[in-house]
């Protein structure tokens, strides 16, 4: 009965889990998590033993399939060129942020999404640094909502994206299609133009 009652909680614990990370997100995670709702309604239907074994055989199976994801997609974005924005975050301290970048009219571009709190710091504060093959760059950052950009100048980012990571974009996209994106965020391309010379 014990068993029966833990099986039951973890399910319902656990779809809770699911239904939350689908309205906040949406995702393939979410929805696989939500069907432990359906499990424990059948256990709760029809009890069986070996119930709590069949929770757990589910949740290492679905814990292993994210670890696998989340490991491909980190081995497949560290292995293209990556540099690293330094930003200010409102409280004295910076944020680190590492990001795939093209050169796109002389400048370098790096997408990122388009959260509000990155929004606001970069219009806040557009001063930021660029590491770059090891060179620390004093650069302004420029905002380009997505869909404020021109749509040859969106493709022609596009292209040089494609061109230069490849297969790494499928498996990006890949995990955001498994594991959500956050409501309201769009996309940006934040272009880095040279300091204001003092």
């Amino acid at each position: 009965m014990a068993r029966h009652i833990a099986a039951l909680v973890i399910c319902g614990l656990l779809g809770g889990a699911g239904v939350l990370q689908s309205l906040g997100n949406g995702g393939v995670i979410g929805w696989l998590l939500a069907g432990f709702l359906l499990l424990g309604l059948r256990f709760w239907l029809r009890p069986r033993p070996g119930q709590l074994a069949l929770v757990a055989k589910c949740a290492g199976a679905l814990v292993a399939l994210v670890a696998i994801l989340a490991g491909g997609v980190f081995v497949a974005w560290e292995s293209g060129e990556v540099v690293v924005l330094r930003y200010a975050d409102g409280r004295q301290g910076q944020i680190e942020e590492r990001l795939w970048v093209i050169d796109l009219d002389g400048n370098p571009n790096v997408a990122t999404a388009s959260s509000k709190r990155r929004v606001a710091l970069l219009e806040a504060n557009p001063d930021v640094e660029l590491v770059r093959g090891g060179r620390v760059e004093c650069r302004r950052a420029v905002l380009i909502p997505e869909a404020a950009a021109a749509p040859e100048a969106r493709r022609e980012a596009e292209r040089l994206y494609e061109e230069k990571y490849g297969l790494r974009l499928y498996a990006t996209r890949a995990l955001a299609l498994f594991l959500g994106a956050p409501p309201g965020e769009g996309r940006s391309l934040i272009r880095l133009e040279p300091c204001p010379q003092p």
